[in-house]
């Protein structure tokens, strides 16, 4: 009886067990949207994407786990421009590079090609067809704190250089009210309206644009540096090192770095117009007066007829023109050519080392290129053009008592 129950009770333990078994499901994979390898950019599973909080390998960058992305405020190198470290971007205000990521310029809509020349008591004159004929802007297009400024009276309405990037113009220049020298830095919509600011960082002589931002120099060797949307323009801060605080006189952008140039030979170059380095610190004889580049290098020049090329703005070369007599204040470059002009003359060169005269009749302090044309400006406001700088055609006077002095060329 004993063995009976015992065979009896293992009969019904198997039973229980089989029975058991058969009722027991095979367990559910796990759901996607809460476990596995997550799929790029997918919620629902995968391999893990960048970013995704959920789960999977943590992507760059996520608080969560892995190697943070550049820029996250947990760890990691910072990103250009971010406050807690790395190299500031363009733009902000403790400066520094661009954020990674390409220059891409807007598109204009409606806008044409023309030139545009400034000049004292912040006047504005603008020419539709290649420089043969000029028109004033209208005052009503100017803001008051372009055209009048109650602190600095009269002071700070001499514009004397002239940038363009895509929808913006910017216009720098300056004054004294006999006990402050004041900055002006002026900006403009296609023309459309002015709006700006008057400083006392000292005169603006000159500004120049270049991937995605603005950079103008001036007095004592004072920068500022803004992105295009002329947001965070920079404090005046001075280039340095210099045995002592020459001033800028123009600037000009090309391949990718600003060169400035200025009193005593001075010159220097910076790929943000933040962070400088002095090629020249003004211990020459001769002032540099005009910076243009083209032809993959820049061609600068100033008193005496001294020229001075460099591919980089780091490396130079100096030289007069052979044979001239005076001063140049003027170079541009167009068509393969530069174009430099003074009280010496005018002259051509292909490669900024060898001259031609091909003037000495016309004597240009501003020059500008565009839309084939060459558009030479005389100190007393004489505007001539020319299809290939050598054969000039007086095209229109400017009568104001204080004629215009910088001329540029591009979308109004």
């Amino acid at each position: 009886m004993l063995m009976k129950r015992s065979v009896e009770t293992i009969a019904l333990v198997v039973v229980a067990i089989l029975l058991g078994v058969a009722g027991c499901s095979t367990p559910a994979a796990p759901n996607r949207a809460d476990a596995g390898m997550r799929d790029a950019g997918i919620p629902d599973g995968g391999t893990p994407d960048a970013g995704t909080p959920d789960g999977g390998t943590p992507d760059a960058g996520t608080p969560d786990a892995g190697t943070p992305d550049a820029g996250t405020p947990d760890a990691g190198t910072p990103d250009a421009g971010t406050p807690d470290g790395g190299t500031a971007d363009a733009g902000t205000p403790d400066g520094g590079t661009f954020d990674a990521g390409p220059c891409v310029e807007p598109t204009v809509p409606g806008a044409a090609p023309g030139f545009v020349a400034v000049g004292p008591d912040a006047r504005v004159l603008t020419s539709d067809d290649d420089g043969k004929t000029w028109q004033e802007q209208p005052r009503a297009l100017l803001e008051d704190n372009l055209q009048d400024d109650a602190a600095a009276g009269a002071a700070g309405k001499d514009l004397r250089g002239l940038a363009y990037g895509p929808i913006h113009w910017v216009a720098v220049g300056g004054g004294s009210d006999g006990r402050t020298n004041y900055g002006r830095l002026s900006g403009s919509e296609l023309l459309q309206h002015w709006y700006g600011f008057l400083d006392d960082f000292g005169f603006l002589s000159a500004v120049a644009y270049g991937d995605c931002r603005f950079v103008a120099v001036g007095y004592n060797g004072r920068y500022l540096s803004a992105d295009r949307s002329l947001n965070h323009w920079g404090d005046g801060s001075q280039i340095k090192p210099f045995p002592f605080t020459p001033s800028l006189r123009a600037i000009a952008y090309g391949d990718g770095v600003f060169v400035a140039v200025g009193d005593k030979g001075t010159r220097a170059a910076s790929p943000e117009g933040i962070h400088w380095t002095v090629a020249n610190d003004g211990t020459g004889l001769e002032d540099l007066r005009a910076i243009a580049y083209g032809g993959g290098r820049f061609v600068a020049v100033g008193q005496n007829s001294l020229v001075a090329v460099s591919p980089d703005g780091a490396s130079w070369a100096d030289s007069h023109v052979s044979g001239a007599s005076g001063d140049l204040a003027a170079v541009t470059f167009g068509a393969g050519t530069f174009i430099a002009s003074g009280s010496a003359g005018t002259f051509a060169s292909t490669d900024g080392a060898h001259w031609t005269s091909t003037s000495s009749s016309h004597h240009f302090s501003a020059l500008a290129f565009g839309d084939g044309t060459f558009v030479g400006l005389t100190p007393e406001g004489v505007f001539y053009t020319s299809p290939d700088g050598t054969t000039w055609t007086e095209r229109y006077t400017d009568t104001a008592p204080d004629p215009v002095t910088t001329v540029a060329f591009a979308l109004w």
